[in-house]
C-alpha cells in the first residue's frame, strides 16, 4: 500500500505533463528539441516528486526501500517496454532505467531529511 500511493502521484504528475507537452505541440508554441527537454524535465520531476513523497513515509532503511521502490517503477516501464511493439530495450534504454534507480534513492534520501527536519 506505501508503494501504490507514491506510484499512483508519479503516474498523475506524469500524465498532467504529457498533457501539458501536448498542448505544446499542437499549438506549435515549441520546437522538437524543446518538447524533448521538457518530457525529460518533467518525466525526471515526476520521479524525483514521487521519491520524495515516498521517503518521506519511511521510518528506517531508507537504501533498502527506495531500491526496492525504483525496481518496482522499472518493471513497470519494462513490462510497458516488452508489451507494446515498437519499443525495444537498448543502451539508452538501460541508461534510463540507472537514472530511475538514482533520482528515485535521491527522492526518498531528500524526503526522509526533509521529515527528520
Amino acid at each position: 500500500m506505501k508503494y501504490l500511493k507514491s506510484i499512483a502521484l508519479m503516474l498523475i504528475i506524469f500524465l498532467i505533463s504529457n498533457i501539458i507537452i501536448t498542448l505544446l505541440s499542437y499549438f506549435d508554441i515549441l520546437n522538437e528539441k524543446g518538447i524533448d527537454f521538457l518530457k525529460i524535465i518533467f518525466f525526471t520531476l515526476s520521479i524525483l516528486i514521487s521519491g520524495i513523497y515516498f521517503g518521506n513515509k519511511l521510518k528506517n532503511k531508507i537504501l533498502i526501500e527506495s531500491t526496492k521502490y525504483s525496481l518496482l517503477i522499472i518493471s513497470i516501464f519494462l513490462i510497458v517496454t516488452i508489451i507494446l511493439p515498437n519499443l525495444d530495450i537498448c543502451f539508452k534504454t538501460i541508461i534510463s532505467y540507472l537514472l530511475i534507480i538514482m533520482i528515485t534513492i535521491l527522492g526518498s534520501f531528500l524526503g526522509f531529511k526533509i521529515k527528520k527536519s
